[in-house]
């Protein structure tokens, strides 16, 4: 039969396709294989991955106390709710790369399969399949689009250095892409930015913006720059940029944002704050700012503040508070300006208060984060004991004169009642003063509202006060102190919160029943008046010390320890605070002061450590055998905080609360741990020789102590690394000379980054095996920053590595010393393994294949 002349050219091309199937590498062929990988999958994938970025891109909410995010794609944790997505477009490019091999799409598969790994939060997998990008295609823009995406890896993971010279090089580049510029400069800018360099930012910006593309991007970047230019005070391209940021309709908080900051602006170039709150009030009239009226108060309230008028600002720092109940971030704002006034005013309790305030709702991404949490916690110590003072202060005033006693009762019963009464007739509006507490200055008596609040309703409402001014609060007692030991006797208060039982064999006698509740706390007896006391003379002395190490406020410290020795002649903190004086004497220039209060220490104390101390700073002596126990604690808790900075890398830190140890505590009983802690300091900031030094002299200076088998421990295994056996140059020769291999897998060029891969079976407790190799690489490989990735699982097999090597000698060296361990893995639960070292090329091709026990056999016969 005949065709018909309209089915001929589809039944030939057909045809053409079919013998084109035949011959791989024909014209044909190729133009079939790119047109359906092209529209078929990649197009589609495609779509699915810009339209997957967008969503999060628009959904991200920035922090506008610091510059803004010009990759604004969220947390690894953030990305991972894109699992199912990135998945489904992962599965499309393999099949893509599986069924048309020879397509010129092939490229771009793998740089999109790499892109929807970062878009999933799996920053290492997206990292090597670029890796795999750059080393085995080479189409340029292809090639450095992957890098500039390693960028964006590195970026997202924090390691900012390396992030910066990578963008650094490829600017330095003569083969970058032109049409790559924009994406180019943009990158440095953020990585600028990100450093808090913003007169380096800015030359970046502008020239990327002078090529970006996509609206979203422009008024970020135009954010950015205005950002930039109001940080190292360019006023007028300030504004410029600001208002164009306005002008391409961007999401509302960051169009009112902008317009804020360009008040601010208008601030700082005219200095007219009446001017400047003009513009905020119109504002506030504003509907579509209701959301906002907390930061409109706050900015009133700085102009006012600026003018020197404080009343107002302090009136405007409170609306702020009131009606931005919801917005932490600006709430955490208004507290520590709140706290700073004070603070610089010296009223240390307020400024205690308001600092908690901002602790107890500040997240970690603000940029005074630790500022906040450090102050928050010295004031917190000192408003403790201060209250402390001021509490047992009026109890023992009532305990002492039973006439005030007994009148303070009658004026808090009568004011119950005439509180009942108004909650009887007003039950939704109980009334009481919005600033309860002990006041022992108010005419040496307790008003009502400052007695506890032992009507229910009356605490409620109480709790409701304190909440509008403070902010809401766990129930900590003093806000920071968490034991209920000491809930218990400071408040009368057992565990649950309920008032602890009445002594009656302490109260006078004929005490009416309805009247015993109220002597609750009160010290009666001469041995809970004498605890009181005691409670009094410790929170005077602790005080003193943060007035004196923390505040730096040796005026007050002064006050402090005169306050003490005169209340209490006999204390045993005399030696301490005498000597505590005269350093603070010479401190303010009082040198008549200095020597009176060095006279008094060698008249009352000739053999005390302090007075040695004073005469000779490097005198050692055990501390703790010279005092009340309280120096002892001030070492633990500055060992303390020494190892608490080592562990968050915080090593200068570290380094300086060991300096403050050995000033005032030379010779201390934990002397040997602060030297061992020091040493790794050293080591971590890459001053290995001196971190050396000084673990040799831990294991000279501390011979058969515990610590000095760690720090020859740690000194053993870091000539393991710096002087590795014999057997691993053999190792490499091997390695160098094997046969190429003519699988899929790469031989070792001997220069190129090695991991260590661990692989095993289904089952495993993979948390257990991952938090127990990360504690055995700080134990025996201290010197080296190591990283432990997370878990991939392929069929059965799942595998992990450990990264970061200082050279490939030591990857070798760590998997021989690891082998030799295998107590080590047994106690973690796992019994069947196969371990190696692999390089990063490898690496690359086995995150995309998953082909790990190919991997492993090719290890065993071509490398080992």
């Amino acid at each position: 039969m005949l065709l018909h002349r309209r089915n001929f050219l589809p039944t030939i091309f057909i045809v053409l396709l079919s013998l084109a199937c035949k011959n791989s590498d024909s014209w044909l062929a190729r133009t079939w294989h790119n047109t359906r990988a092209h529209y078929n999958s990649y197009f589609n994938a495609e779509q699915t991955w810009l339209n997957t970025e967008l969503t999060m891109r628009e959904g991200y909410v920035d922090d506008y106390r610091s510059f803004i995010e010009l990759y604004n794609y969220g947390s690894a944790e953030t990305l991972k709710g894109n699992q199912a997505t990135m998945d489904a477009v992962i599965k499309q490019l393999s099949t893509i790369i599986d069924k048309h091999p020879k397509s010129k799409w092939i490229d771009d598969c793998y740089l999109l399969m790499a892109k929807s790994y970062f878009l999933k939060g799996d920053f290492i997998a997206a990292a090597d399949i670029f890796e795999y990008v750059n080393s085995n295609f080479k189409d340029p823009t292809v090639v450095f689009s992957a890098r500039l995406w390693i960028f964006r890896c590195l970026y997202a993971k924090g390691k900012l250095s390396e992030a910066e010279n990578l963008a650094v090089s490829l600017k330095n580049d003569a083969n970058f892409p032109k049409k790559l510029l924009p994406e180019l400069n943009k990158s440095l800018g953020a990585i600028y930015l990100r450093n808090n360099k913003p007169s380096q930012a800015v030359e970046f910006l502008e020239l990327s913006l002078k090529g970006i593309k996509g609206k979203l991007d422009r008024y970020r970047m135009h954010y950015a720059l205005a950002q930039s230019y109001q940080r190292i005070k360019e006023w007028d391209k300030a504004n410029t940029h600001y208002a164009k940021v306005k002008r391409m309709n961007p999401p509302y908080e960051m169009a009112f944002n902008a317009e804020i900051n360009r008040v601010e602006i208008l601030t700082y170039q005219q200095q007219n704050y009446l001017k400047s709150n003009r513009i905020l009030k119109r504002m506030l009239q504003d509907d579509k700012n209701i959301d906002y009226y907390s930061q409109i108060y706050y900015r009133l309230g700085l102009n006012e503040l600026r003018g020197e008028n404080n009343i107002k600002a302090l009136g405007y720092f409170n609306q702020s508070l009131r009606t931005g109940a919801s917005d932490k971030v600006q709430s955490t704002t208004t507290y520590l300006t709140l706290g700073d006034y004070f603070f610089e005013n010296k009223d240390y309790e307020r400024a205690g208060l308001y600092y908690d305030s901002a602790n107890n709702l500040v997240d970690e991404k603000h940029p005074d984060y630790e500022t906040i949490a450090k102050r928050s916690a010295i004031l917190g110590d000192l408003l403790k004991n201060l209250l402390i003072v001021k509490r047992q202060d009026s109890l023992l005033r009532l305990a002492k004169d039973p006439i005030l006693r007994e009148k303070t009762i009658d004026r808090i019963i009568e004011y119950e009642k005439k509180q009942a009464l108004v909650i009887k007739n007003k039950p939704q509006t109980p009334v009481l003063p919005s600033n309860p507490g002990f006041d022992p200055a108010a005419n040496g008596s307790l008003t009502p509202s400052s007695f506890p609040f032992y009507n229910v309703n009356n605490r409620t409402r109480g709790i409701q006060d304190f909440q509008k001014q403070w902010g809401t609060r766990t129930n900590r007692d003093f806000w920071r102190i968490n034991a209920k030991k000491s809930t218990v006797a400071e408040t009368g208060s057992d565990a649950n919160g309920n008032d602890s039982a009445q002594n009656v064999d302490t109260l006078p006698a004929n005490t009416p029943e309805n009247r015993k509740k109220y002597y609750k706390d009160i010290p009666l007896t001469k041995e809970t008046q004498k605890a009181a006391e005691k409670m009094i003379e410790d929170a005077l002395f602790a005080a003193a010390g943060v007035y004196q190490n923390s505040l730096g406020a040796p005026k007050d410290a002064v006050n402090m320890y005169q306050v003490l020795l005169k209340r209490y002649p006999n204390t045993a903190y005399e030696a301490q605070a005498l000597y505590e004086l005269a350093k603070l004497s010479k401190t303010l220039g009082d040198e008549a002061g200095y020597e009176s209060y060095k006279a008094k220490l060698e008249d009352k104390h000739p053999e005390s450590f302090y007075l040695r101390l004073l005469k000779d700073p490097n005198a050692k002596a055990e501390p703790d055998k010279n005092g009340p126990g309280v120096a002892r604690k001030e070492i633990e808790n500055l060992y303390t905080d020494m190892y608490n900075a080592y562990l968050a890398e915080k090593y200068d830190e570290a380094i300086k609360i060991k300096q403050v140890a050995d000033e005032k505590y030379a010779g201390n009983t934990l002397q040997a741990r602060f030297d061992y802690v020091f040493a790794l300091c050293l080591i971590k900031k890459g001053e290995t020789a001196k971190g050396m030094g000084a673990l040799q002299q831990v294991v000279s200076d501390y011979a058969g102590t515990e610590i000095a088998v760690r720090a020859k421990a740690t000194i053993d295994a870091y000539e393991r690394i710096l002087h590795p056996p014999a057997a691993d140059t053999t190792l490499v020769a091997d390695s160098l000379n094997a046969s190429a291999p003519t699988g899929l897998w790469k031989k070792w060029d001997g220069n190129e980054e090695l991991y260590f891969i661990l692989s095993y079976r289904k089952g495993a407790n993979s948390n257990l095996l991952r938090a127990g190799l990360n504690d055995f690489n700080k134990t025996n490989f201290v010197f080296e920053n190591l990283e432990v990735s997370t878990v991939r699982a392929f069929g059965e097999s799942v595998y992990l590595t450990v990264a970061n090597f200082s050279k490939p000698l030591a990857t070798q060296e760590y998997l021989k010393y690891v082998i030799s361990k295998p107590d080590f893995f047994s106690s973690k639960g796992l019994f069947e393994y196969e371990m190696a070292w692999i390089s990063k090329t490898n690496y690359s091709l086995l995150v995309v294949n998953n082909r790990i026990n190919s991997y492993v056999d090719f290890f065993k016969t071509d490398l080992k």
